[in-house]
């Protein structure tokens, strides 16, 4: 946490809004989430057919932090996202109906903490790993649990109609997370634990003062 101009024992969150450009509705929630509630940050899914609207938004706030979501699969069998490059170009990641199905990389990052840079010091916790009955008091107690460290949660708040076609984007969940962050109860216990939230901006800050060193 020093890395980070913290003090050691610091509780870091780092609250990232998942999915931006995946539908409207979840562009126009995650700005929400990121501007009035506790999210820190927001990635951007650029392959998905509501990139553009996305990008027109954080044009609109530059206030909003956001990144890239490293997109290699779709999230389900329903959608025909389109990878950026020509799916000649990447054979490996495409099949007939374009980015192959969803699969989890596991982090590596016992290099860059050997390297003295900051990385997650605790399991990061997907929105969609935890039961949707209940989910805002399990957030509550994952909050007052949250151990000293940097830890992230990816949360994924929407809200809109389910239809058939858009089933598989998991529209429980995503209310529940809207519910949950732009509550007045989480940021009552964000603060009542004192626990800093953060985006990524910290961290790129440190890893890329670490990178300018070693070209030298």
């Amino acid at each position: 946490m020093q890395l980070l101009g913290l003090p050691a024992d610091a509780r870091v969150l780092i609250l990232n809004c998942d999915d931006l450009g995946t539908h409207p509705s979840i562009n126009a929630t995650v700005s929400a989430a990121v501007q009035q509630g506790v999210a820190s940050s927001t990635s951007l899914v650029v392959p998905c057919p509501a990139a553009g609207e996305a990008l027109r938004l954080l044009r609109a706030a530059p206030e909003v932090p956001f990144g890239i979501h490293l997109t290699l699969t779709r999230d389900g069998p329903a959608h025909r996202w389109a990878p950026i490059s020509a799916p000649a170009q990447v054979p490996s990641l495409v099949d007939e109906h374009g980015l192959a199905a969803r699969v989890w990389l596991d982090p590596a990052r016992s290099a860059a903490r050997r390297r003295g840079l900051p990385v997650l010091d605790h399991e990061f916790v997907d929105s969609f790993a935890l039961d949707v009955d209940g989910e805002a008091e399990r957030y509550l107690q994952l909050l007052r649990e949250l151990p000293a460290g940097l830890s992230e949660w990816a949360v994924h708040p929407a809200v809109g109609p389910e239809t058939a076609a858009e089933a598989d984007l998991g529209w429980a969940v995503r209310r529940s997370d809207h519910d949950f962050l732009l509550s007045p109860r989480a940021r009552e216990v964000l603060e009542e634990e004192g626990i800093v939230v953060l985006d990524h901006r910290p961290s790129r800050e440190v890893w890329n003062a670490a990178g300018a060193t070693r070209e030298q």
